[in-house]
């Protein structure tokens, strides 16, 4: 498909391990450079497992040559907005959805400035975009109402052949015992609202079932006094059995996968939401708040909730665990559902889209 004298490269803010943007811009890469373009993905910040893999963002006027196709993963504000605002290349903008900086204004005043001056620029690059790509229908539609005129959607892009390596097996044995396993796996941010989990999980083992765990699977780096805050409302609680894992290696992640009876989100706003998908390889029941992508990314194949009682949602839990019809249903339907996500349908609407590009330019 490629005059492998071409180039097709990628600028996000950063490469970081567990980060779903990271991710996707490697499997592109890998997928470009399959095809025969020169692609390198630029960087402000450069993670250590990424080193020799992304080059910094300052190089990229620099190397790159007139024509090259730029894909432009824009999250928030960075020194790569700055840049791509002054280079004349040709464009595609991919839009992962910023999240409202109101969230995190009490616990990282940094972070979001960063978001909110994020959000303010996304419109100023709807002119200059020959193509904005969006991980969802509502994200998609965050673009039009920005004024972008030509728009699609293209998913984040999963190999399920990853999630067959093998798992953690000293992790699994430590919590694979008579216990029930309530997972939620995720970043430790403020609109994820882990705190009304934590009031779910103490009226679960209060009421339901006092042997159940809850382990929450994720980053909490830079945001100390959120999960500070976490911590002073278990011991309110007077809550035991609940599990911060932080970041973890990947084969640590699939074991805790392998662990969960149930995956749960309580996030009031996700522009995707990877571990739902996650959730669906591994066959897990999943339970999620209906905010913005979510109902789209889970289709049927979990059960949706809105109300915030913890009474309610301790008994949904146990609805969900004792009925296995419904959750042999919901298996069922997450088979479907990830045939949206297969590798072969991703790379089919990359190259679609890359076609599409090229002939215009």
């Amino acid at each position: 498909m490629a005059n492998t004298k071409s180039g097709v490269h990628q600028v996000v803010t950063g490469l970081t391990y567990g980060d779903a943007i990271t991710h996707h811009s490697l499997a592109i890469r890998g997928l470009l450079r399959d095809w025969g373009f020169f692609s390198d993905i630029f960087a402000e910040h450069v993670g250590s497992q990424f080193i020799g893999i992304g080059r910094e963002i300052e190089h990229l006027p620099q190397v790159i040559g007139p024509n090259d196709l730029i894909i432009f993963h824009h999250s928030i504000h960075s020194k790569a907005t700055d840049i791509i605002r002054e280079i004349s290349n040709p464009l595609i903008l991919v839009y992962h959805n910023i999240t409202p900086a109101f969230y995190f204004l009490p616990f990282n005043e940094k972070y979001t400035a960063l978001l909110d001056r994020g959000r303010k620029e996304l419109g100023e690059f709807a002119s200059k975009a020959m193509l904005a790509l969006a991980d969802s229908e509502y994200n998609r539609l965050e673009l039009e109402a920005c004024g972008f005129s030509k728009t699609k959607v293209f998913p984040i892009i999963f190999r399920e052949s990853i999630y067959r390596q093998p798992f953690n097996k000293v992790v699994y044995q430590l919590f694979r015992d008579d216990y029930l396993n309530i997972v939620s796996v995720g970043r430790i941010v403020p609109q994820k609202r882990i705190e009304d989990l934590l009031k779910t999980f103490a009226i679960y083992r209060q009421v339901i079932n006092n042997k159940a765990r809850l382990i929450l699977v994720g980053n909490h780096r830079g945001f100390e006094p959120y999960l500070n805050s976490l911590l002073r409302l278990i011991e309110r609680l007077k809550l035991g059995d609940v599990y911060f894992t932080g970041l973890v290696p990947f084969n640590e992640l699939l074991a805790y996968y392998h662990l969960a009876d149930i995956l749960v989100s309580t996030s009031e706003h996700e522009g995707f939401c990877v571990p739902l998908v996650e959730g669906m390889i591994f066959q897990i029941p999943i339970m999620a708040r209906s905010c913005g992508a979510v109902p789209e990314t889970l289709s049927s194949a979990g059960v949706l909730f809105q109300d915030r009682d913890p009474l309610f949602l301790a008994e949904l839990i146990h609805y969900i665990l004792e009925n296995k019809n419904l959750r042999d249903q919901l298996i069922s339907n997450s088979k479907k559902t990830l045939s949206r996500f297969s590798y072969e349908t991703s790379k089919n609407n990359l190259r679609s889209v890359l076609q599409s590009v090229l002939e215009v330019s």
